[in-house]
């Protein structure tokens, strides 16, 4: 596990969200609705439309989760900051980049401000007397991209190991324990699972009920989303119906020749005939062969 277990007792009464959640759940459904999208030509405005919108929505999924674990540590009575700058150490990114790392893990180093080598950007700092954790959020529904996913994982950790330090540096002086991790809420992201929180391990790890406060939300955007599904629908429907309507006035129409008659096509006999017994005949009333010229008035022949 990446982050040692912070042992609190969880609440074991049923977990919901609190009003704040469900108005940023029911506003982030409203927002996406309200969105304007380029309209891709590939498809009819109305699916376009549809199809964005849906994607907007699985991206604010998201950030709704992050809003349910910061909510569920909270109210376990921990400290709680989102979007912090953490520095990570330039010998600490040494330190993991080296192959003996996986074989000799050191725990903890000293965090050193002559020694900043960047920042990473943790979506949670949770502090709670001795114990302190720095997490990233994904929703995990697709895997990241190779480069950005190994650059990621470096900076975890390398703020894993200095982040005790750089917290009783800031006054949190009796920290003791803690980490950082990737919490991957739907376990697609594709990152080891040595830095990721995904399932009950994540309640575990933050001795919180965040999976219960996650799903809780969840359920509220589904039940908003499905309010609201028709109005997405509707004109959807509308158009698959007239371009249904058109097809068929289409292929009802008849063609006519100059002399204002209905050209009917050729068809096909079923029947064999003497002259050509193993091929139908075409229908000699209906049917028009162009003439074929003779090898005397200048034809070619084409092999």
């Amino acid at each position: 596990m990446p982050i040692k277990p912070h042992h609190r007792p969880q609440r074991q009464n049923p977990v919901q969200c609190s009003d704040d959640l469900v108005r940023t759940t029911r506003q982030a459904v409203a927002n996406a609705l309200a969105a304007t999208f380029p309209c891709d030509p590939l498809f009819d405005p109305s699916l376009a439309k549809l199809l964005s919108t849906c994607g907007s929505i699985v991206k604010r999924h998201g950030g709704l989760i992050e809003v349910a674990i910061a909510e569920a540590l909270v109210e376990s009575g921990m400290e709680v900051w989102r979007n912090v700058r953490i520095p990570f150490m330039r010998s600490a990114l040494t330190i993991v980049s080296s192959p003996d790392f996986a074989l000799d893990r050191i725990q903890r180093i000293t965090f050193s401000q002559d020694d900043i080598g960047g920042y990473f950007d943790a979506d949670i700092v949770a502090v709670d007397a001795r114990w302190a954790c720095a997490l990233q959020v994904r929703r995990g529904g697709g895997e990241t991209g190779p480069v950005k996913r190994r650059r990621m994982e470096r900076e975890i950790r390398a703020i894993d190991l200095s982040l005790v330090s750089w917290l009783r540096q800031l006054g949190f002086d009796t920290v003791e324990t803690g980490g950082a991790a990737l919490v991957d809420w739907l376990g697609l992201s594709g990152f080891s699972a040595e830095i990721t929180l995904h399932g009950e391990a994540l309640d575990v790890a933050l001795g919180a009920p965040a999976t219960a406060k996650i799903e809780a939300m969840s359920a509220t955007l589904r039940q908003t989303l499905d309010g609201q599904i028709a109005t997405l629908l509707r004109p959807v429907v509308a158009a698959v119906d007239v371009d249904k309507n058109q097809h068929a006035r289409r292929g009802r129409r008849t063609v006519l020749d100059t002399a204002g008659q209905p050209i009917v096509a050729p068809h096909l006999r079923q029947e064999q005939t003497l002259d050509n017994p193993r091929q139908p005949e075409l229908d000699r009333a209906t049917s028009f062969r162009f003439p074929r010229p003779e090898r005397g008035d200048g034809a070619k022949r084409f092999h």
